[in-house]
């Protein structure tokens, strides 16, 4: 009898353990994004009939992704310095995008590897400012609209 209740109390610890060992394997990993397509569509009315600078910045390092700026405005100030102090830590997509136009984005060779996918567009409107984080999308479209952007997955 005390031979079975010691098996079980051994099992029980060794399951415990192995749990243990995955979970936090599983968090020691960061999970890449899911982003296989990004297409932009910019309506006739775009950024208030402007030409719109969209950034798509691939991140690689979980440790950079809380660097990141909470603002399209902060990204485009601080882009330069961004890019160049954080070197292959990310990776940029400059675009310029006019009114009325209909984009397919080039994916960087590397692209299943990010840690994190954030598009920054460089609107008049505050609205149209905020960032887009896109990594948990597959198939992204990125709608600009005459005062803000809209992030769907099709």
């Amino acid at each position: 009898m005390n031979t079975a209740i010691f098996s079980r109390n051994l099992l029980r610890q060794i399951c415990l353990l192995a749990c243990i060992a995955l979970l936090s394997a599983c968090m020691s990993t960061p999970t890449t994004s899911r982003v296989n397509r990004i297409q932009i569509v910019a309506s006739p009315d775009a950024n208030q009939l402007n030409a719109t600078a969209v950034d798509i910045v691939f991140v690689y390092d979980k440790n950079v992704e809380a660097l990141m700026p909470k603002s399209s405005t902060q990204w485009f100030d601080t882009k330069a310095a961004l890019t160049a102090g954080l070197a292959t830590a990310i990776q940029v997509v400059s675009l310029q995008i006019p009114p009325a136009t209909d984009v397919n984005v080039t994916m960087p060779a590397n692209h299943s590897k990010a840690i994190a996918v954030l598009c920054f567009s460089n609107y008049l409107s505050r609205e149209g400012q905020v960032v887009g984080n896109i990594t948990s999308f597959r198939d992204v479209t990125i709608l600009l609209r005459s005062d803000n952007v809209v992030y769907q997955d099709r």
